[in-house]
């Protein structure tokens, strides 16, 4: 049952909230608003409200997606839409989300992903109306130049078109430039949150790792673990649980071996009794 649970949760913060909610139907609004630059608005929505096939819906859903993406890069960028509050740096956000998300119950994890929802629908709807309008301004004139019969020559239905073409290359401009700087972001965004992850494991070892502590007689002998050289005698040793193999080599002194099974948070001394080397007879 609790499996259930946490299948549908992720499914609807996931992606019926965050991802339906977030970035698809901004980035559908926003490519009704450039279809309409080539097609009459009626003709798409009877387009749109026909049985289509789900492969359709899905390239659709998809682009749409990626749409919102890269307009949303390029928003951020601008100022127009943020991921943190002002002062606060990716790294900085990123350490207290996974220090919340760590502690927090599900209904806090719960509340977290409207506020994240929220943030996004309402920013990227934003920019899908900003981008939107001086396609509908487009739109609104053709109209006018047909309805009235009249045709001035800056509404022209010539100069319409020619405007048309050109707003709709900026627009592939603005999504191609927004996805560039999407990737430029992900890549530094990527490689600085592995390695704090990576320095933050180094000091806080796993929980579920065991402690060994390795002593010999004589102290100073070189410790070898699994075949890699770790250190000297004696040394305090995190180890995943399971097998593990420690060599003590000492000058003068026979190589110690031993096996040790670890089991997590387990706490074992380990004392190494090195023997000397006999001498062959002369």
């Amino acid at each position: 049952m609790e499996a259930w649970q946490a299948v549908f949760r992720n499914l609807y913060t996931g992606f019926l909230l965050r991802d339906f909610a977030g970035k698809i139907v901004p980035g559908v609004c926003l490519l009704f608003s450039i279809s309409s630059l080539y097609y009459q608005p009626k003709r798409i929505l009877e387009f749109l409200t026909k049985d289509l096939p789900t492969f359709t819906l899905i390239f659709v859903a998809g682009f749409a997606w990626t749409l919102t993406l890269g307009t949303q890069s390029l928003a951020e960028a601008a100022g127009l839409w943020r991921y943190f509050p002002d002062g606060q740096t990716f790294d900085q956000n990123t350490l207290q989300i996974d220090d919340f998300q760590s502690k927090a119950s599900e209904d806090q994890k719960q509340q977290y992903e409207r506020f994240v929802v929220i943030k996004e629908a309402c920013g990227n709807l934003f920019v899908a109306g900003l981008l939107s309008a001086p396609a509908w301004l487009l739109v609104f004139l053709r109209h006018k130049s047909h309805s009235s019969g009249r045709q001035r020559k800056f509404i022209s239905a010539e100069n319409i078109k020619k405007t048309s073409l050109v707003l709709g290359a900026f627009y592939i401009l603005i999504v191609m430039g927004g996805l560039h700087l999407m990737h430029q972001q992900h890549v530094h965004r990527q490689a600085q949150y592995a390695h704090d992850l990576s320095e933050k494991r180094k000091k806080e070892p796993d929980a579920k790792d065991g402690t060994v502590d390795v002593l010999s007689t004589p102290d100073g002998g070189e410790l070898s673990l699994d075949g890699q050289y770790v250190g000297n005698t004696p040394s305090e040793l995190k180890l995943k649980p399971g097998e593990h193999t420690l060599i003590v080599k000492t000058s003068g002194y026979m190589d110690w071996s031993h096996v040790v099974f670890v089991q997590g948070l387990s706490k074992v001394k380990i004392i190494a009794t090195m023997e000397r080397t006999r001498s062959k007879a002369p």
